[in-house]
């Protein structure tokens, strides 16, 4: 859970200079619909009452043990309407306004992960312009052929694709990965990169949320 840039700035200040700092006297959890922003100070993508109704920030009681931050008491938010869908947690010095100290990409239990870009690892042969080649254990992620051509001696090689499905996977899969194809290719592997979808979640009317004790970490080193 990173620490916004004013947060950094004022440990800098507590540690190295003689300033007089003043210290936050209470803490909230707040709900964002995108990035919060690393600045601290303006902080974006809050849920607002008129978009979420009921919407307010609640507090957290933090304590520090073993070198971690954590919550203590189990705070708890619920919906007063339907609410958007909620990508970062936001823990900052204010019930309203104020500073954003840090902030997390909120987590479901499991990350999900998209094909992001992919090469041949062995082109195969024998492919043609607009087949389409399934990654095996790619979660559903298709490449479709654009155009082929003959490459020492070899015909059917892809030359340009695209991902025309991008799949949907918990885990990146082991490279190369191995192929299927809706034409006569073969031998095709691919070397495939993965991009980390953000998670979320979206609370309907009466729908709560509740941070457990010890739900909250912010770590050292």
């Amino acid at each position: 859970m990173p620490l916004t840039q004013y947060a950094r700035g004022q440990a800098l200040q507590y540690a190295f200079t003689a300033a007089a700092l003043t210290r936050p006297t209470a803490w909230y959890l707040s709900l964002h619909a995108g990035f919060p922003g690393d600045s601290g100070t303006a902080i974006a993508n809050e849920f607002t009452s008129g978009a979420a109704a009921g919407y307010g920030r609640v507090s957290a009681t933090l304590a520090f043990a073993s070198n971690i931050i954590s919550n203590t008491n189990a705070p708890s938010m619920t919906a007063g309407g339907t609410w958007p869908a909620a990508t970062y947690l936001g823990i900052g010095d204010a019930a309203s306004a104020g500073n954003l100290w840090a902030y997390s990409e909120l987590s479901q239990g499991g990350a999900t992960f998209f094909l992001a870009a992919a090469q041949f690892a062995n082109p195969g042969s024998g492919y043609a312009a607009n087949d389409t080649i399934t990654l095996t254990g790619g979660g559903g992620a298709v490449l479709t052929v654009d155009s082929v051509a003959t490459v020492n001696g070899v015909a059917g090689v892809p030359v340009t694709w695209h991902a025309s499905a991008h799949g949907s996977v918990s885990a990146i899969p082991a490279a190369p990965l191995a192929t299927t194809t809706s034409g006569a290719g073969t031998g095709a592997t691919v070397l495939a990169s993965w991009l980390q979808a953000p998670q979320s979640f979206q609370l309907n009317n009466t729908d709560s949320i509740t941070w457990a004790a010890g739900a909250i970490n912010l770590t050292v080193g």
